[in-house]
């Protein structure tokens, strides 16, 4: 994980993952198949640090959600949307709290990832402001 942090090139994360593209979702839907528009992201919180709006968290640490494609993020992808299963271009998006900021990791089937460091701020930001299930009973 070293290695891939050190790699890492830092950008804003709303280019990638602007926050009304992203949605959070129940845990029971996170394997569901997404739009065709839309990757599935995982949000890894490290056990020190507690989000905002802690009741999204699952197991302790995890958020997940889904994101629709933007420009940047389509031209990772090869297209706007997605295929299905295995033949999707971008298996999943991971944002891990690396002490202080985050590692955003973009594995693609064929093996290859990009890499990007973005700040916590960001996330929260994301976190805060994102559409999800439980918006009205949140408390910051």
């Amino acid at each position: 994980m070293i290695d891939r942090f050190e790699k890492a090139k830092k950008i804003k994360l709303s280019s990638l993952m602007p926050t009304e593209n992203f949605r959070t979702v129940d845990i029971e839907l996170r394997d569901l198949p997404c739009g065709i528009t839309e990757v599935p992201v995982t949000i890894e919180f490290n056990k020190k640090y507690r989000p905002p709006y802690k009741e999204l968290l699952v197991g302790g640490c995890f958020i997940h959600g889904f994101l629709r494609m933007n420009e940047e993020m389509a031209k990772l992808n090869g297209s706007r949307y997605r295929r299905n299963g295995d033949s999707d271009v971008i298996k999943r998006v991971y944002l891990t709290d690396w002490d202080g900021a985050f590692l955003l990791s973009v594995p693609l089937n064929s093996g290859e990832e990009y890499v990007y460091a973005v700040t916590k701020e960001e996330v929260d930001e994301l976190v805060m402001n994102c559409m999800h299930p439980y918006k009205k009973k949140l408390k910051k």
